[in-house]
């Protein structure tokens, strides 16, 4: 009885450290954390995709993500933008000066935040599939990651309606 308790203690430990590495898929460079990239699946290619993550930076300087440069065989471009909510409505606006990544802070891109529209896809993204991109940094330079399409935990969306600009 112990055996199996204990095989099947450490079986589910394995388990746990494997599916744990399997999720995890972070990127960075000496002073910047980039967590979990991911996008939201869309039912067809005409719509845009929405893409998200967290970036940490440990520097004691700021920085700022300047551009997100996206494989031509997965849209035409990326574009960085905020979302400022006013009377219910989410309403987005495009980040051309890029969005800040402050020094010992987070900039997290996320459902109704600052995040990445993928404009022009060339096909739907769906769950399971992934795709390569460059995050653009004024200070920390070049960044490559690889975004995850996966189904949102919850729904994020609420009753918010969104109106893009």
């Amino acid at each position: 009885m112990k055996n199996t308790v204990r095989t099947g203690t450490l079986t589910a430990a394995a388990l746990m450290l494997t599916t744990a590495m399997t999720w995890a898929h972070d990127y960075g460079t000496d002073t910047l954390k980039i967590e979990h990239p991911w996008a939201r699946p869309t039912f067809t290619e005409a719509v845009p995709g929405a893409a998200y993550m967290t970036i940490r930076n440990t520097a004691d300087e700021d920085d700022r993500l300047l551009a997100v440069v996206i494989p031509g065989a997965v849209a035409d471009m990326a574009e960085l933008h905020t979302t400022v909510v006013e009377n219910g409505i989410a309403r987005m606006r495009q980040a051309r000066s890029g969005l800040p990544v402050p020094a010992g802070g987070t900039l997290r891109l996320e459902p109704l935040g600052n995040h990445i529209m993928l404009i022009g896809l060339k096909e739907k993204l769906v769950v399971g599939a992934k795709f390569k991109a460059a995050l653009l940094f004024e200070t920390a330079g070049r960044v490559e990651v690889e975004f995850w399409v996966e189904q949102p935990a919850d729904d994020d969306t609420g009753d918010v309606h969104h109106e893009h600009h």
